[in-house]
């Protein structure tokens, strides 16, 4: 009597799992703003309702399932086994030779897949952890990332001197994708001294908002002249609704929070990440098929959703842009009030300036009037111009480097080249000089 039982429990527990332990209720599958296609929801809805058909098979029959002989249950264990050795030889073969994606790939080593650097801050989303060595491989590069004793990017230590120019930005201005000298920001410090280039990425923050507290907590990095990368795509957009600002008591901005979270080895993780049935499927080489699989097709239905340019392309800028753009007015007041100056580097993205785009989904005219007409450039830069912040547009020296034949962009991580880094470079040495 106990083996129908046993059935029957088994039947109301896939019967449970096809109704509520689906991929969104664990959170496997995006979270909100991001959408699979119809295809895979009936996918994965097909498969609920399988789960839930054979729960229903083993409730109502379990006495008849019983009855079979157990050499023939045997035979059908065996059998699962096989399929699923099968499955993960499979799986641990093509995640060795075929897989692009560093993160699921058994080629890379853990400790380079995911940088490693992050701690809690108390002001800002995180902070970075002083003398951190490791190697990081992405998609398209690997690079030696290496902090110094104020948690810079930087071969050497800070020497507590107050610096003549302070570079601020994200990705771009930590240089990933390049190493530590190949940035544009290196290009700068041979011309005029380590001493006097100072480059707070990735310790700054992320967002112009990061910058402007990070700075009101360090004084001393506080140069003449502020040098802000900006990434119009990140810093006006997705940074600014992600981030939440407290003020102090006087009403000026003091912490800046997001929902960031940072493990205990320093890596940030997502949601999903976070979620029991990612933790298990990534035990495994077939759980971690199927995690890439489930990340190709959030990529690709990224990629769908720019078949055409986003609103903040066509330069009309809204409510939530001119927030981020507020920030920048913090920063150049407390340049003002230290009688120095703030000088914004307005980064095109790759697809205004790269000749090949690994995006098979664009409706490739509008893009090209996009990239002709420049209108979200044209928009900031008068925005700069009308509250007296200088800025520098760099389109048209990356795009004459494209022409040329050197590319400006690595072509799968979007991240800037070392001959991208190298344009800027001398683009910044002519306008300083």
């Amino acid at each position: 009597m106990g083996f129908p039982k046993f059935i029957r429990g088994i039947g109301f527990l896939l019967i449970i799992s096809g109704f509520i332990l689906n991929p969104w209720f664990i959170g496997l599958f995006p979270v909100v703003g991001e959408q699979l296609n119809n295809f895979y929801r009936i996918i994965i809805l097909v498969f609920d309702a399988l789960m839930i058909f054979w729960g229903m098979v083993f409730v109502f029959f379990n006495q008849e399932l019983a009855d079979i002989a157990y050499k023939e249950l045997a035979i059908f264990g065996i059998l699962a086994v096989t399929v699923l050795a099968i499955m993960e030889f499979g799986a641990a073969n093509y995640l060795n030779d075929f897989s692009d994606d560093p993160v699921f790939s058994n080629k890379v080593p853990h400790n380079e897949k995911k940088l490693s650097y992050y701690s809690n801050s108390s002001f800002l989303p995180w902070s970075i952890k002083r003398n951190h060595n490791q190697y990081f491989t992405g998609s398209d590069f690997r690079i030696k990332v290496k902090t110094n004793n104020m948690g810079f990017r930087e071969n050497i230590d800070f020497d507590y001197k107050k610096p003549s120019i302070t570079i601020v930005g994200d990705e771009i201005a930590l240089g990933l994708g390049v190493e530590q000298n190949e940035r544009f920001s290196d290009y700068l410090k041979r011309e005029y001294g380590s001493e006097i280039v100072l480059n707070l990425a990735p310790s700054c923050g992320f967002a112009p908002i990061h910058y402007y507290i990070y700075l009101k907590k360090n004084p001393d990095f506080i140069p003449k002249t502020l040098l802000l990368v900006l990434n119009p795509l990140n810093d006006l957009d997705a940074d600014v609704k992600i981030t939440e600002v407290f003020p102090d008591q006087a009403g000026d901005p003091n912490i800046a929070k997001t929902d960031i979270f940072i493990n205990q080895e320093g890596i940030i993780e997502s949601k999903s990440e976070r979620s029991f049935l990612y933790r298990i499927l990534n035990k495994f080489n077939f759980g971690r098929f199927i995690l890439k699989s489930k990340t190709d097709i959030e990529k690709m239905d990224a990629e769908e959703s720019l078949r055409f340019p986003p609103a903040i392309y066509s330069g009309k800028l809204d409510g939530v842009n001119y927030r981020g753009l507020e920030y920048i007015l913090y920063l150049s007041e407390m340049m003002s009030r230290e009688r120095g100056n703030i000088i914004v580097l307005l980064m095109p993205d790759q697809l205004l300036v790269s000749k090949k785009i690994p995006n098979p989904f664009l409706d490739k005219d509008q893009w090209v009037a996009v990239r002709k007409n420049r209108s979200l450039m044209s928009a900031l830069g008068s925005w700069m111009h009308e509250n007296n912040i200088q800025y520098i547009d760099p389109s048209e020296s990356l795009l004459s480097a494209e022409r040329a034949g050197s590319p400006q962009y690595l072509e799968k991580s979007g991240q800037l080249s070392k001959s991208g880094h190298e344009t800027i470079g001398r683009l910044l040495l002519d306008v300083l000089r």
